[in-house]
C-alpha cells in the first residue's frame, strides 16, 4: 500500500513536469500519471528506472530531431506506456515472463522513439524495408542507416538499466525490443515535404467541390483569372512599347 501511494505521489511529480516542458498534452499528461502511478506502484525503484530509461533519454533525444513535433498526446503515451503497465502488474504475482515483457515493451518504444527522431537527421534517402528502394521523404515503412542504428541504442539503452537492476536479462530485452520497433510501422524522414503537399491537394480539392456547386462561386474564380490575364497582357503591352521607344 505504501509503495503505492509513493509510486502515485512520484508520478504526480514526474507528469505535470512534462507537460509544463511541453513534451506531453494535458492529456498526455494524464496518461503518464496513471502508467506511472502503476509502474511505480507495481515494481517499486526497479521498475521505475527501467521507465525512466525510456522516458529521460526519449524525451530529450526529441528535442533534437530535424523538426519538433507537437507534445505527445495520450493515445500516443498509452501506446507506448499501456502494454509495459499491464505487463507490470502481471509481474507483481512473480511471473518472470511478465516481467521481461515489461522491460521489453518499453525497450520497443524507445527503439522506436530514438530510430524516429535520429533517423530525421540522415543526409542520405530513406529506403523501403520491404523493397530496398529509395522512398519519397516521408513515406511509411522509409528506413535509414543511422535510424536503424539509433533503434538498436534505443533498445540497448533500456536493456541495459533492466538488466543492471534485476528487472529481466539484457538479451532478452533488448531482442524484444529491437524486433518490437522494427515490427511497428515507422517513418525514419521527415514527413514535412509530404505533409504540405497533401493538405494543399486537399484544400484544393475541397474549393473545387464548393465552387461546382456554386454557381456564383464559379463567376467569382471566373473573374480573377480574366482580370489576372488583363494584367498580364497590359505588363506585356507595356514592355514592348518601352523596347520600341527605346
Amino acid at each position: 500500500m505504501i509503495q503505492a501511494i509513493l509510486g502515485a505521489a512520484l508520478a504526480a511529480i514526474v507528469a505535470p513536469l512534462a507537460y509544463r516542458a511541453r513534451a506531453l498534452t494535458l492529456l498526455g499528461a494524464a496518461a503518464a500519471f496513471a502508467i506511472g502511478a502503476i509502474v511505480f506502484g507495481s515494481g517499486g525503484w526497479r521498475a521505475a528506472a527501467v521507465l525512466f530509461a525510456f522516458f529521460i533519454p526519449s524525451a530529450l533525444i526529441s528535442r533534437i530531431g530535424a523538426k519538433r513535433g507537437p507534445p505527445r498526446s495520450g493515445w500516443q503515451v498509452l501506446a507506448n506506456g499501456g502494454v509495459a503497465a499491464i505487463c507490470a502488474l502481471g509481474a507483481t504475482r512473480g511471473g518472470s515472463v511478465f516481467a521481461a515483457a515489461f522491460a521489453g515493451a518499453f525497450a520497443a518504444a524507445s527503439a522506436d522513439t530514438w530510430g524516429t527522431e535520429i533517423g530525421t537527421l540522415s543526409r542520405t534517402p530513406p529506403v523501403s524495408i520491404l523493397t530496398l528502394r529509395s522512398v519519397q521523404a516521408g513515406r511509411s515503412g522509409g528506413v535509414t542507416a543511422l535510424g536503424s542504428a539509433a533503434t538498436i541504442c534505443g533498445a540497448l539503452c533500456v536493456a541495459l538499466v533492466a538488466s543492471a537492476v534485476g528487472v529481466a536479462p539484457f538479451w532478452s530485452v533488448a531482442a524484444g525490443g529491437i524486433a518490437g520497433a522494427l515490427l511497428a510501422p515507422r517513418t525514419e524522414s521527415s514527413s514535412a515535404p509530404v505533409v504540405p503537399e497533401m493538405r494543399m491537394r486537399v484544400r484544393n480539392s475541397a474549393a473545387s467541390l464548393r465552387n461546382a456547386d456554386d454557381p456564383a462561386a464559379r463567376c467569382r474564380v471566373a473573374g480573377k483569372r480574366r482580370r489576372q490575364l488583363c494584367r498580364n497582357a497590359r505588363g506585356c503591352h507595356r514592355g514592348i512599347t518601352g523596347s520600341v521607344v527605346a
